[in-house]
């Protein structure tokens, strides 16, 4: 396991590389899972939403049943908006048709 040391506000904090990969590893098999329980045709996150972020977004998600996303480019982001290319973005912290405070 490997650590590297990063200085914030004058706080020295270690990282954990391995907890870092492993939420890459989770957040990336939600993906796929959402993208294949939903048939979607496209699904991502924007830069700005954290890994985290997405893991849960996509597990909330996956607790629904959304047929009416079939096919759909899906974009997680922090509010709700329709892309010029026809992406529906939604807020990360999305909750039950509104975005959680």
């Amino acid at each position: 396991m490997s650590f590297h040391m990063t200085a914030v506000c004058g706080t020295v904090i270690a990282h954990d590389n391995f907890s870092f990969n492993r939420l890459k590893v989770i957040e990336n098999e939600l993906i796929q899972a959402s993208t294949k329980k939903f048939s979607l045709e496209k699904f991502y996150k924007e830069p700005s939403i954290s890994s985290r972020q997405m893991v849960d977004c996509c597990r909330r998600l996956l607790q629904l049943s959304l047929p009416y996303l079939h096919g759909m480019h899906l974009c997680v982001s922090h509010f709700y908006s329709v892309m010029q290319d026809g992406d529906l973005c939604i807020p990360w912290n999305w909750k039950k048709g509104e975005a959680m405070k």
